[in-house]
C-alpha cells in the first residue's frame, strides 16, 4: 500500500472541500492580522532577528508572509498568541468559521519530509519530524503543486480532523543533501531539543519556532548573496538548552560553521 493509499477514504474531494475552508481561514487571519498589537509584530522581527532591507528568501516574501503569521501565531502574551485570543474574545455565530478559528488556534511549528504527493486533490503525505514520523495527510494547493519525495519543510499547520492546513508558513529547507548539515542540524539535533518543549505552546509554537526559522533564513541569506546579518543574540533560555543538549554530529565538521548561522565554528558554538 502507497502513502497515499492510507489515506483513500479522506482523498475523494479533498481539493473542492478545502477550497472554501481556506476562504474562511483567510478571512479570519485578516481580521486577527486587523487587531493585532504593533508591538507584537515588533517583537516577532526581534525573535526572528530579521535584519531591516531584507525583503524576500526563496521566493518568499519575508515582510509580507513570514512576519504577520509568526506576529499572529508565534508572539505571546499571558500565555496565548493572536489567533487564541481572537478565538476567545469573539464568539463566531457561524458553525464553520468556529470550527475553522478553532482548529487555527490549534496550529503547531514542525519540521515536515514529504512522502508521497497527490497533486490531483492538492495534498500531500507527510512526516512530522518533530512527531516521531508520524505520518499526516497535508493539503495546500501552493505547497503541494511539486513536492518531491525527501523534501523537508519548516511549516505551521492546523488540524481539520483527517487532514492538516498550512497557516501560510512554508520554507523549504532543502532535498536529501542540499544541506546536509543544516538538515542534520534542523531535523535531527534541534528536532531532540525541541521535542523536550511540551511544557506549552509558548515554548515550542514561539522561542523553538523562532529559532529554527531564523536558522533557515540565516542560510538562505546566504545563499543567496543578500548583503546584512542575522540577529544571532540566543535569550537565557535558549542558551541554557544549548548547553544542556550538545549538539553532536558527526556529519558536522569541528572547525566549520555552526549551521545555527551563528558565524562562529560549529566546535565554538552548538557542538561546544
Amino acid at each position: 500500500m502507497s502513502a497515499v493509499e492510507e489515506f483513500a477514504d479522506v482523498l475523494p474531494g479533498l481539493s473542492k472541500r478545502c477550497e472554501r475552508l481556506r476562504e474562511v481561514s483567510m478571512a479570519l487571519q485578516g481580521e486577527i492580522l486587523g487587531e493585532l498589537e504593533p508591538s507584537m509584530a515588533w517583537q516577532a522581527v526581534e525573535m526572528l532577528g530579521i535584519a531591516p532591507g531584507r525583503e524576500a528568501v526563496a521566493g518568499v516574501g519575508v515582510g509580507a508572509l513570514v512576519v504577520p503569521e509568526f506576529s499572529m501565531y508565534g508572539v505571546f502574551a499571558g500565555g496565548e498568541n493572536a489567533v487564541q485570543r481572537f478565538r476567545r474574545t469573539h464568539p463566531q455565530t457561524d458553525p464553520e468559521r468556529q470550527m475553522v478559528l478553532d482548529a487555527m488556534s490549534q496550529a503547531i511549528f514542525t519540521l515536515i519530509g514529504v512522502v508521497e504527493a497527490y497533486p490531483a486533490e492538492d495534498a500531500v503525505v507527510v512526516e512530522d519530524l518533530f512527531q516521531n514520523n508520524q505520518r499526516i495527510l497535508l493539503t495546500d494547493s501552493a505547497f503541494t503543486a511539486d513536492s518531491p519525495a525527501g523534501e523537508v519543510n519548516c511549516i505551521r499547520m492546523y488540524p481539520m480532523g483527517k487532514f492538516w492546513m498550512c497557516t501560510g508558513l512554508e520554507l523549504p529547507i532543502g532535498v536529501d543533501t542540499k544541506h546536509p548539515p543544516l538538515l542534520n542540524y534542523l531535523a535531527s539535533d534541534l528536532t531532540r531539543i525541541v521535542q523536550k518543549a511540551t511544557s506549552g505552546d509558548e515554548t515550542r509554537n514561539g522561542l523553538y519556532a523562532a529559532v529554527v526559522i531564523k536558522t533557515l533564513l540565516a542560510h538562505h541569506y546566504k545563499d543567496s548573496g543578500v548583503s546584512g546579518k542575522i540577529v544571532n543574540e540566543q535569550s537565557d533560555e535558549q542558551a541554557e538548552e544549548h548547553h544542556n543538549e550538545p549538539l553532536l554530529s558527526e556529519r558536522i565538521e569541528r572547525n566549520g560553521p555552526c549551521p545555527c548561522g551563528s558565524g562562529k565554528k560549529y566546535k565554538k558554538c552548538c557542538g561546544h
